[in-house]
């Protein structure tokens, strides 16, 4: 099996991401679907590539695919690098308006590690900052890792957004977030990576 670090970058450079993308969020949209009949909140998050975002007709593949799959809009989430982001500002801003106004939820990723404009990030319409987990990671253990993490929640709330922290490994990190303000989280604490059929199962006993 290949990892994505082996391959993402040259499926980006290629332009092979733009297809690759679209069966991901196709699938992912499918797979929610399905585990929504059991848990109508359970949502789903897929990544969005700086290659597809510049695709003139992202909009419209994305409104196709919730309409294909029957999926609830609210229940899916596009997350968008810092990188993503700063490229075009106005073109960017103008399609996650529209991706929005299709009901589905725009989420920062890695943030912190990128070099966007606070004022790019003012105007743009995004729901959620997800704190790098390189800042997680760091937590307890280097100076001033704290403070970065609660200027980020701090940013966060002052713009009306929410914030997830990544990489949460051990309770310290989660009691640590906890303590300053994070109210989200994912990482291997609270699972690893599932096959479908486990998610299902998962889903079907929450629902319960």
């Amino acid at each position: 099996l290949l990892l994505p670090c082996d391959f993402l970058a040259v499926a980006e450079e290629t332009g092979i991401i733009v297809p690759i993308g679209i069966w991901v969020l196709t699938e992912s949209c499918r797979y929610a679907h399905e585990w929504q009949k059991y848990h109508p909140k359970a949502a789903v998050s897929v990544n969005l590539s700086p290659r597809e975002l510049q695709q003139a007709n992202i909009v419209e593949t994305v409104a196709g695919i919730i309409q294909t799959t029957k999926i609830t809009p609210s229940t899916l989430i596009l997350e968008l690098t810092e990188g993503a982001l700063s490229e075009d500002p106005a073109g960017v801003g103008e399609k996650l308006v529209r991706l929005r106004a299709l009901g589905v939820k725009v989420f920062i990723d890695d943030f912190g590690t990128g070099y966007s404009s606070l004022s790019h990030l003012q105007r743009l319409p995004c729901d959620t900052l997800k704190i790098d987990r390189s800042f997680v990671g760091r937590l307890g253990t280097e100076k001033g890792s704290g403070e970065i993490v609660q200027a980020i929640v701090s940013l966060a709330r002052n713009l009306g957004m929410h914030v997830v922290a990544e990489g949460i490994e051990t309770r310290q990190q989660l009691e640590a977030l906890r303590k300053l303000g994070c109210e989200l989280g994912q990482g291997f604490w609270f699972s690893h990576p599932l096959e479908p059929e486990a998610v299902m199962a998962l889903v079907q006993k929450e629902g319960a």
